[in-house]
């Protein structure tokens, strides 16, 4: 029976038979507590993670004769082409490449404005909470989970972040989940919930092998409530529902048989690890993070899957005949000669007789494979450069690379849309639960925003050009010149500063600042930037020249 066609988010990897399709005709044992379309998503999970982990051969010539012992679990009997697949991490360049440059040089959280100005004497109603979710950050290394959590946002396509209650270390803590243990209820239907972007009822499931060697299948769950009467927030207003959180467990032999991980009661004999705790919160502490505006997210592998199984297959084939692909030695002697390829290895002829190389020729396999990684190149939109399949040094001038980087720069500015709504949230969620917990003062939540450092590579002295002319035809101000800097990678902390710095320092700052880029004296310097500065020199006396 065919397979019916789907088309998902994860249709471009129907091509390995192991995905299979939504109504269950996949060649594998699935956990019967997962829906047949949750099953589909974890599936293509699997793959996308065996791609990035070079195990994409646990998939390879899979049959009904061959099962899982469990869902998720690698085959027991590997083939023959599973033993000699290559796999070179290809995949893990890919994810690696688009995290980095996503996430940048630097992730700065921006608590309010901390350039506001104040009235003598005012103290800025931010600084608070700004210094709280700055000492959070570090204690709860924010940034690192951050990269953690990319790692799984661009290769599967989805990462999920959760909040918790730590009383012991009197902060929410900060975790990450695989979106394959994620499932909202969207189905679920709760009196006078109208939120239709985030569902009443979240769940994250796992299975796990205890010491013992039984299976525990462990639910954690996020509910909103109604809450009687409204009562007041601590972030201001008032709250009219509350979060009650809950974690259970059952061995997975007492399962009820028609249960799913959405049902109330999975199964016989729970296993209470936390009891229903109220969090004091109008909102579930869960924060999805997809890599593309979807629902569930498109990893930057999915549609580039079978390229990637090409070029592995190609490298297959090529690591055999590397091996098999001795000169091939012809003689017109009677008798066969026999040459065992050992160093040294000589052979006597007789007079008149004659022997000759027949060279096998590897050119035109490997000519394959560089086209299909230019392809990969140029599908993935990362771009040979960034991808390592063309030296900077090779590419003709600056303005030839950053024209060369703009698809990657789409890329770039798309998958920060996505996150710049999304982290945001984690710490304002982080904030209010603080509050809720009495860790931090009530007060208003102040906006939150996040800032990403550069991560393309720049022609350090096309920029300055540009700079330089800009601001001589007065088309851009210091400031956005100083900023135009600093996203070419002048080492400069906060444009705002800098420009202040200049305008206090006068004609010795913007020397100092151009010196960093190489140039040569004042006049250099002055020149480069566009500036009309006096062409003699200025006694410094800490007084910025007229």
């Amino acid at each position: 029976m065919a397979v019916p066609q789907i088309t998902d988010e994860w249709s471009a990897l129907s091509f390995i038979q192991w995905m299979g399709g939504e109504s269950g005709d996949a060649p594998v044992e699935s956990a019967r507590y997962l829906p047949l379309s949750d099953q589909r998503r974890l599936r293509a999970y699997l793959i996308l993670q065996s791609l990035m982990s070079n195990t994409r051969r646990s998939f390879l010539d899979m049959n009904k004769a061959t099962p899982l012992r469990r869902f998720g679990q690698r085959p027991e009997v590997a083939t023959s082409a599973a033993d000699q697949f290559r796999e070179y991490g290809d995949a893990m360049v890919l994810v690696e490449v688009l995290r980095d440059l996503i996430l940048g040089e630097s992730q700065d959280i921006i608590v309010g404005d901390p350039e506001a100005e104040l009235a003598e004497g005012a103290v800025d109603p931010d600084q608070a909470v700004r210094e709280w979710v700055e000492d959070w950050v570090q204690r709860e290394r924010f940034e690192q989970k951050l990269l953690q959590g990319e790692e799984k946002t661009c290769g599967l396509g989805d990462v999920v972040y959760t909040l918790g209650v730590s009383q012991r270390a009197k902060r929410p803590k900060l975790r990450l989940f695989d979106p394959g243990m994620y499932f909202p209820d969207t189905e679920t239907v709760v009196d006078g919930w109208d939120d239709d972007d985030f569902p009443p009822v979240v769940h994250m499931l796992w299975e796990y092998e205890d010491d013992r060697r039984q299976v525990w299948v462990r639910r954690i769950t996020w509910a909103m409530v109604k809450l009687p009467a409204p009562v007041t927030a601590p972030w201001g207003g008032v709250r009219e529902w509350t979060c009650m959180y809950t974690e259970v467990e059952w061995m997975r032999s007492n399962l009820i048989s028609k249960a799913t991980v959405y049902s109330q009661n999975m199964g016989k004999q729970p296993r209470v690890i936390i009891k229903p705790q109220d969090l004091l919160v109008d909102f579930i502490p869960v924060v999805h993070v997809p890599n593309t505006a979807d629902t569930w997210g498109r990893s930057i592998l999915t549609l580039v899957a079978q390229l990637l199984d090409d070029i592995q297959s190609q490298d297959s084939d090529l690591a055999v005949s590397a091996q098999t692909a001795n000169p091939l030695l012809v003689t017109d002697a009677n008798e066969p000669v026999v040459l065992r390829g050992m160093p040294g290895e000589q052979l006597n002829m007789r007079e008149g007789q004659d022997a000759k190389y027949i060279a096998a020729s590897l050119t035109g396999q490997i000519e394959f494979v560089n086209s299909l990684l230019a392809r990969l190149a140029k599908n993935s939109r990362l771009g040979e450069v960034l991808l390592g399949i063309v030296s900077p040094a090779d590419v003709p001038s600056g303005i030839a690379m950053s024209l060369g980087f703009h698809s990657a720069r789409q890329v770039m500015r798309n998958g920060r849309r996505v996150r710049e709504e999304k982290y945001p949230l984690i710490v304002k969620f982080a904030i209010r639960m603080a509050q809720a917990m009495k860790w931090l003062a009530d007060g208003e939540t102040p906006n939150i925003e996040i800032a990403f450092g550069s991560s393309l590579p720049s022609d350090l002295e096309t920029a300055v050009t540009a700079i330089k002319d800009l601001l001589a035809a007065g088309a851009i101000s210091t400031e956005t010149a100083v900023t135009m800097l600093m996203d070419v990678g002048v080492p400069i902390d906060d444009a705002t500063d800098e420009v202040g710095r200049i305008q206090a320092e006068g004609y010795e700052s913007m020397v100092k600042l151009v010196d960093a880029l190489g140039s040569r004296g004042a006049d250099e310097a002055a020149r480069r930037l566009g500036l009309n500065l006096i062409p003699t020199p200025v006694p410094v006396t800490g007084e910025p020249p007229e």
